[in-house]
């Protein structure tokens, strides 16, 4: 008879926050340290106009596998008993990696809101929730306090916010973007990104297209996940395998993808004749302004 399912666990989360310190932080990352008396402004007009800067980033992932599947014999299968002989069909699996899903927003204004300080900056800070488990359920170990997990989200809890006085090449702006690391193309038809999330069988590798039943993993056509994902660990994973600087390079990472709009996805930006992989459109959709020298991991 079949082996039975494993049993699920209930994923249990906990929190560490990825900048350090309160309040806000001067040089970090090369951001300038909080200028200006708060004591007045000398001949400065304390209405502005400002330029007014800020930025933020929200990141949801989780850590997929990609296997090669051993191949059958004649050696396999017998009169009697299961066909093949295992019931449950082997692999070798090479590496595990993350997928995201990156929402970013960037905006600058121009204020004429009064002021008691010449400028003020603050860094962007962050704090990942991790999950201990998969979305089957399963654990690979006691998290290590400060890193990913094998899925969870990142939020920004503090703003990227900068203020000074207005330039005449200032400029204002507003974006908001959600985009994806993969896309996925079965038989012609474009799958939505949130169709395929946490469904380990389409990122396992093109080996296990035959198998009808891993859905739409048997009529895929085309797939791909930006630069083979992030945080790629070889082999089996385990939680302890992972570090703190995963979640700076994750982050840093996508910062500059959704800035050059480079490899990044979305079903919304599909066109069958112009865009049909669902690539973010590099004019006017890439946060051009976003820039990770202003993520502080203090």
């Amino acid at each position: 008879m079949p082996l039975p399912a494993p049993t699920p666990s209930v994923p249990n989360s906990t929190t560490w926050n990825v900048s350090g310190g309160g309040g806000y932080t001067g040089n970090a990352s090369g951001i300038p340290a909080v200028s200006g008396a708060a004591s007045g402004l000398g001949t400065l007009d304390s209405s502005g106009p400002w330029f007014i800067e800020t930025q933020s980033m929200e990141v949801e992932y989780f850590r997929y596998p990609r296997m090669s599947r051993a191949r059958l014999s004649n050696a396999d299968f017998a009169l009697s008993g299961f066909v093949p002989a295992v019931n449950v069909v082997s692999g070798y699996q090479y590496h595990t990696a993350l997928a995201a899903k990156i929402n970013v927003t960037y905006t600058a204004t121009k204020s004429y809101d009064r002021y008691t300080t010449s400028s003020y900056t603050q860094p962007q800070k962050f704090t990942v929730y991790p999950a201990s488990a998969d979305a089957n359920g399963i654990s690979y170990g006691t998290l290590v306090t400060g890193t990913l997990g094998p899925g969870g989200s990142i939020k920004t809890t503090q703003k990227y916010f900068n203020r000074r006085p207005w330039d005449n090449s200032d400029f204002t702006a507003s974006q908001a973007e959600e985009v994806y690391t993969y896309y996925c193309v079965a038989s012609g038809v474009y799958i939505n990104q949130p169709d395929i999330w946490n469904q380990y069988s389409v990122f396992m590798g093109y080996e296990w297209n035959i198998f009808p039943e891993l859905s739409p993993r048997s009529n895929l056509t085309e797939w791909d996940i930006f630069n083979g994902g992030y945080a790629v660990k070889s082999g089996a994973y385990a939680a302890a395998d992972d570090t703190t600087q995963d979640v700076f390079d994750l982050l840093d990472g996508l910062g500059v993808a959704v800035q050059t709009g480079a490899n990044l996805y979305h079903w919304s930006y599909y066109d069958a004749a112009t865009n049909p992989l669902g690539y973010m459109p590099r004019a006017g959709k890439q946060i051009v302004h976003y820039d990770i020298n202003r993520h502080d991991y203090s």
